[in-house]
């Protein structure tokens, strides 16, 4: 949620610049600036994982997601785990059915259940560090 809500400031304020207008807007704009801010935000953790092994956000709580072998993941398997975050959880950017999905995920997560997108048949695992 971290790079999402990073990715929204990125894309308003590029909005801002561009249009000087940012007090005359409807629900249906808002919710398409969400979406657009999704978007980069996958678009940067899809390249950012394989690359790096973690995004902005998952750094600041020590979290790296890396292959069984501790090396980076490929392009291929960051944006598989990605997609999987954007249907699993984000309900593919549909507003109604991304609160349904996250309200969903907060209880199994409460009852200790692992992600769906991080289950033990995948390519990737995730490793905290902490922080020195």
């Amino acid at each position: 949620m971290v790079d999402c809500s990073m990715a929204l400031i990125l894309w308003c304020s590029v909005v801002c610049l561009l249009t000087s207008d940012t007090v005359n807007k409807n629900l249906g704009m808002v919710l398409c600036d969400l979406t657009i801010a999704v978007f980069i935000a996958c678009l940067y953790e899809v390249f950012s994982i394989a690359w790096t092994g973690t995004t902005l956000g998952k750094r600041l709580f020590g979290i790296y997601v890396l292959h069984h072998d501790r090396g980076r993941l490929s392009i291929s398997a960051s944006f598989a785990r990605t997609y999987a975050i954007w249907r699993m959880a984000l309900g593919y950017g549909i507003p109604f059915l991304r609160f349904v999905r996250l309200d969903r995920l907060r209880h199994e997560v409460a009852r200790g259940v692992a992600l769906p997108w991080d289950g033990e048949e995948t390519d990737w695992v995730i490793e905290w560090r902490r922080s020195r």
